[in-house]
C-alpha cells in the first residue's frame, strides 16, 4: 500500500518525501510527459502542500517548482479532506447546493405533493455522497432540514411559514402516517454504515484495501479498540458498528476468512459474547474458524471442552461446508441495501389503518385528504387556534364553524357533494359525521381491487374539489354549484380510472 499517487477523474495527487531531490525528479517525469503528449501542468490550479517540512526546504522547492502552498482541509472528488472533526464551514458547500437547489425552483407554482418530490429526489441524493463519508455535524443537518421543512410548507428556504405537521412526523413512513421522507441523522449513520459491510465483504476497492491494511493491520474489524489517536472519520466509522454487528452474517465454507470468536457464524451468537474475555487470550484472538477445523471435521482443543462443555457440543454440531467463506446481510435480500439499515436505525411507530385509502390517487389530492386525516388543514378554525384573526364561518354554508369536520362532511354543501358522488358508485346510503364517515371509508376501501382503487380515490377527489370550491368563494368570490363539483369529481375518476 506504498500509494506513490491517486488519480479519479481529472483530480491527480502525487506524494513524495519533503526532501530537495525527490520533487525535481517528480517534476522531471512530468516535463517527460508533458514532451510525449502535449499536456502542461497548470501552476495556477496546482499546489503543494507540506507536512513536517523545515522551512528552509519548503521555501526552496516553492521557488524551485514555482507552487502556490495548498493548506488543508482541501476538497479532493467534492469532499473536503480533513483529519480533524468535521466543522460547519467544511459543509458550507454543501448547505449552499441545498439553497441553490430551493431557490431554483419556481415553487409557488409548486403544490406541496411536488415540493415533497423534489425534497426526496433531489436534497437527499444532494446529500447521499456526503454522507456516506462523513457523520455530519448536528448543526449542519438541522440547516439542511430547516431548508426543507422551510421549502415544503412556505417555498423557500428562508421563508418562516407556519408548519402544518410537524417535521419527526414528515419524517416517518406513509405506513405510519407520514410522507415518507427520511431522517437525516439515521440516514446519516446507514450510508455510513455501508463502510463496514464493505470491510466485511472485502470489496475490491482501493479504500477497503487501505484501510485493512493501514488501519486494521489485518484483524478483525469487531475486535479492533477505538484508537485515541486515529481520524475523526475513522472514529465514527468504528462507531457505527455496533449498529451493524447483528446483521452481518458469516456463512462459514473453509473457515479461513472468518474469525472464530468475533464474528456471527455461530447461530444468532458471538462466542465473544458467550465466552470470558481472558479465555479468549488463552486460545488466540487471532484465531479463524478454519483454526479448529481439520478436512470435513472438528478439532476443538480438549481444554475449551472442559473449560466449555456445552459450546462445544453446539460447534461440533454445526454443519461444515466448503469453498470459500461468504457474508450475508440479514435484514434483506443477502446484499447491503442503506434502505434496510436505515429501517434498523430508525424509531417505528405504530402503523396507520387510513394508509390504503390516503395514498391511492393524485398526489395533489392524497397530500390533501393527508392534511385533513391528520387535522391540520388551513381551515378557519384551525387559523384561529393558531392565533390567526379571522371570521371562523363556513363560507359554503354561513352558518357554522369551518372546521374539517363540518367543511368536508357536515356542511350541506358538501354533504350534498358526498351524497350525489355515492349516487353514482351505486352505493346508498346516507352522509353522517366525519368521524362514522371516514370509519365507512376506510373499511369500504380495503383491498386491492379496482373498485376499491376507485373508491378510494372519489373520496380524495371530493375532498380536494369542496376545497378547491371552498377557495375560489374566498379569494375569488366565485360560486360553484353542487352539479360543477360533482363533475369535475367524475372528470377525473374518468381520466385516471378510463371509465
Amino acid at each position: 500500500m506504498k500509494l506513490s499517487h491517486i488519480i479519479f477523474a481529472d483530480d491527480i495527487m502525487f506524494f513524495c518525501k519533503a526532501s530537495r531531490r525527490s520533487p525535481l525528479i517528480l517534476m522531471q517525469k512530468f516535463e517527460e510527459f508533458s514532451a510525449m503528449s502535449g499536456l502542461k501542468v497548470n501552476n495556477m490550479k496546482s499546489h503543494m502542500f507540506f507536512g513536517a517540512t523545515s522551512a528552509l526546504t519548503k521555501q526552496f522547492l516553492q521557488q524551485s517548482e514555482d507552487f502556490k502552498e495548498g493548506t488543508l482541509p482541501v476538497r479532493y472528488l467534492g469532499l473536503p479532506l480533513v483529519s480533524t472533526r468535521l466543522s460547519i464551514a467544511d459543509c458550507q458547500v454543501l448547505i449552499d447546493k441545498v439553497h441553490n437547489r430551493i431557490s431554483s425552483w419556481a415553487a409557488k407554482l409548486l403544490s406541496y405533493a411536488g415540493r415533497v418530490q423534489l425534497i426526496s429526489s433531489v436534497i437527499l441524493h444532494l446529500q447521499v455522497y456526503w454522507c456516506g463519508a462523513f457523520i455530519l455535524p448536528r448543526k449542519v443537518q438541522k440547516t439542511i432540514e430547516a431548508a426543507c421543512r422551510n421549502f415544503l410548507w412556505g417555498g423557500n428556504w428562508e421563508s418562516n411559514s407556519m408548519a402544518l405537521v410537524s417535521w419527526n412526523d414528515v419524517c416517518t413512513p406513509k405506513v405510519e402516517g407520514g410522507l415518507g421522507l427520511k431522517q437525516l441523522k439515521a440516514w446519516n449513520r446507514a450510508a455510513l454504515s455501508k463502510k463496514i459491510w464493505e470491510i466485511c465483504f472485502k470489496k475490491d476497492d482501493l479504500w477497503v484495501e487501505w484501510a485493512s491494511t493501514v488501519l486494521l493491520k489485518g484483524k478483525c474489524i469487531w475486535r479492533v479498540s477505538i484508537p485515541t489517536d486515529c481520524s475523526w472519520s475513522w472514529k465514527h466509522i468504528l462507531k457505527t458498528r455496533e449498529v451493524v454487528r447483528h446483521c452481518i452474517r458469516v456463512m462459514v465454507g473453509d473457515g479461513r476468512t472468518t474469525s472464530l470468536f468475533y464474528d456471527l457464524w455461530f447461530g444468532d451468537s458471538r462466542l465473544c459474547d458467550l465466552i470470558a474475555e481472558d479465555d479468549i487470550g488463552v486460545w488466540g484472538a487471532d484465531l479463524t474458524v478454519h483454526d479448529w477445523k481439520h478436512n470435513s471435521t472438528w478439532r476443538i482443543p480438549d481444554s475449551f471442552c472442559r473449560r466449555y462443555p456445552t459450546l462445544a457440543q453446539q460447534i461440533q454440531a454445526q454443519q461444515l461446508r466448503t469453498g470459500e467463506d461468504t457474508i450475508q446481510w440479514t435484514l434483506s435480500s443477502g446484499q447491503f441495501t442503506i434502505s434496510s439499515c436505515y429501517e434498523e436505525l430508525r424509531i417505528p411507530n405504530p402503523s396507520v389503518s387510513w394508509n390504503n385509502v390516503v395514498w391511492s390517487s393524485f398526489p395533489r389530492h392524497n397530500f390533501l385528504l393527508w392534511l385533513v386525516v391528520k387535522g391540520r388543514l388551513k381551515t378557519k378554525y384551525f387559523l384561529a387556534r393558531r392565533g390567526v384573526q379571522v371570521d371562523q364561518t363556513c363560507c359554503l354554508c354561513l352558518a357554522s364553524t369551518e372546521s374539517c369536520p363540518h367543511l368536508f362532511f357536515e356542511c350541506p354543501f358538501s354533504c350534498a357533494v358526498w351524497k350525489s358522488v355515492l349516487e353514482k358508485l351505486n352505493i346508498r346510503r346516507m352522509p353522517h359525521c366525519w368521524g362514522r364517515e371516514w370509519i365507512w371509508v376506510q373499511r369500504k376501501c380495503k383491498g386491492r381491487s379496482q373498485d376499491k382503487k376507485i373508491d378510494a380515490a372519489a373520496c380524495s377527489a371530493a375532498v380536494y374539489f369542496i376545497w378547491k370550491d371552498r377557495n375560489l368563494r374566498i379569494f375569488q368570490n366565485q360560486c360553484n354549484p353542487v352539479q360543477t363539483t360533482l363533475h369535475c369529481i367524475l372528470d377525473y375518476l374518468r381520466c385516471q380510472f378510463s371509465l
